[in-house]
């Protein structure tokens, strides 16, 4: 029987013999067929107990406050953008302070991965990595040790060898400036000597960039980048 589209618990008893007291997990993801899938992966081995899974959001944090699992796997592909995937993460953590947030996606994408990291994730794994290693990083992931999908790292690295790694170019930085500051697209196109046109497509390009969907987020990109001197 798959779950339920929403919240389920099912702390207890298994079919393998786990009893409560195991470590346990809570699953967050929209598709069914894939919570149903990795519960039945992880239950599979003893000492996991799969106590809860969530698709939608908020009803992740309230199932989250309820159960308080020592590990939540949480795939973001339902956000539409890094800030939004990092919110959701953080209310995560403030609905479960103690446990720690594993997240599972097919996102191959080391700037967003390393976003999940500081945003407070304990691992990152791709679904394409070996059952095995997804359940070894769900055990670290208990005791607080993180791990990081080697092929994720790599990128990662990638980006820590360029130049600053910064995207932008000097002009959308000086926009993001502006953003911050608060002001409009008239005001910053007289600042800059641009027509509105140009600084709204100088806007849209730098939202695409840093995949980034409010201006909240880009005030946050620019207090993270010291773009606010």
């Amino acid at each position: 029987m798959s779950p339920p589209s929403t919240a389920t618990a099912t702390r207890g008893a298994t079919a393998t013999g786990e009893e409560p007291g195991d470590l346990t997990v809570m699953l967050v993801d929209g598709e069914t067929l894939v919570r149903s899938a990795l519960a039945h992966l992880l239950r599979t081995h003893d000492g996991v107990d799969v106590v809860a899974d969530a698709a939608d959001p908020h009803q992740a944090c309230l199932t989250a406050r309820g159960h308080k699992p020592d590990v939540i796997v949480y795939d973001p592909h339902q956000t539409r953008a890094t800030s939004e995937a990092v919110e959701q993460i953080e209310k995560l953590h403030e609905s479960s302070p103690e446990s720690s947030i594993v997240v599972l996606t097919s996102r191959e994408d080391p700037v967003f991965a390393r976003e999940m990291i500081r945003a407070g994730a304990v691992g990152y794994l791709l679904m394409s990595e070996d059952p095995e290693d997804v359940l070894k990083a769900i055990q670290r992931a208990s005791r607080g040790r993180p791990s990081l999908s080697p092929r994720i790292a790599m990128m990662i690295a990638g980006l820590d060898h360029r130049s600053d790694a910064d995207p932008l170019t000097d002009r959308e930085r000086d926009i993001v400036h502006l953003v911050a500051l608060g002001h409009t697209n008239k005001e910053m196109a007289d600042q800059l000597h641009l027509s509105i046109r140009t600084v709204e497509s100088h806007r849209a390009n730098i939202l695409r960039k840093l995949d980034l969907g409010t201006r909240a987020g880009l005030v946050r990109y620019a207090i993270d980048n010291n773009l606010l001197d």
